[in-house]
């Protein structure tokens, strides 16, 4: 049986903490930010929450 990953809002959240913080910028640099966008109920609140809580 093969595992299934999920996406979850704290990873996500911690990967974008982590690349600004590797670059250096503030959120406030940045102008655009393309997401995913599954088109589901469940994952983009996914993303967006995971912005959110990163900013």
């Amino acid at each position: 049986m093969r595992a299934v990953l999920l996406p979850g809002v704290s990873g996500q959240a911690a990967v974008v903490a982590e690349a600004l913080a590797a670059t250096g910028w503030a959120p406030a640099d940045l102008g655009y930010v393309e997401a995913h966008g599954s088109g589901t109920p469940v994952g983009d609140a996914i993303e967006v929450d995971a912005l959110r809580r990163a900013w």
